[in-house]
């Protein structure tokens, strides 16, 4: 999928998910089923994302330990959030994709936080919140900045000169 094969990421993923099943390896297939779900989601079929992923979470509540199981539920959460942005529910987004940012901060996932926070700014920019969007935006440049991750932060300054430009 990351060297632009996206139709070979999905037949390999189709085959992974094949053996965690044929295993029994719930984890495993939780995994692939989210991937899955992205596929689905960058190919428009949200419909079929948003099954795939919802069935995702539904194993990972199931996870005993609980910083997998909180960080697992938080990008399932994020990710259904953005399936509902893709599908024109920015206030389900929205709600969807804040929980996945708190999730993440509980959890102490600080990258997973910096990218949802990216996500609120955004949505935030479009309903025309600015200052809100301006906040969210400089959170996240604060984390990819410390984390030394230059395409947060290229991301962060885009955000933050969308809200200037807003203003």
């Amino acid at each position: 999928y990351m060297a632009g094969n996206p139709q070979l990421a999905e037949r390999l993923q189709e085959a992974s998910l094949a053996l965690f099943e044929e295993l029994g390896d719930e984890h495993g297939r939780a995994v692939v089923l989210h991937r899955l779900g992205i596929s689905a989601m960058n190919q428009g079929d949200l419909e079929r994302a948003r099954r795939l992923v919802e069935e995702s979470h539904a194993i990972h509540a199931r996870n005993k330990e609980p910083l997998t199981r909180a960080f697992r539920l938080g990008e399932m959460t994020g990710t259904l959030g953005a399936i509902a942005r893709d599908a024109g529910d920015d206030e389900r987004a929205y709600a969807l994709i804040s929980e996945s940012a708190t999730v993440a901060r509980q959890a102490g996932v600080v990258w997973w936080e910096g990218g949802m926070l990216a996500e609120l700014a955004a949505l935030a920019l479009n309903a025309d919140r600015v200052e809100e969007a301006e906040t969210h935006a400089r959170e996240s440049l604060a984390i990819g900045d410390s984390l030394h991750d230059r395409p947060s932060r290229i991301f962060g300054v885009g955000l933050l000169a969308w809200a200037a430009a807003a203003r």
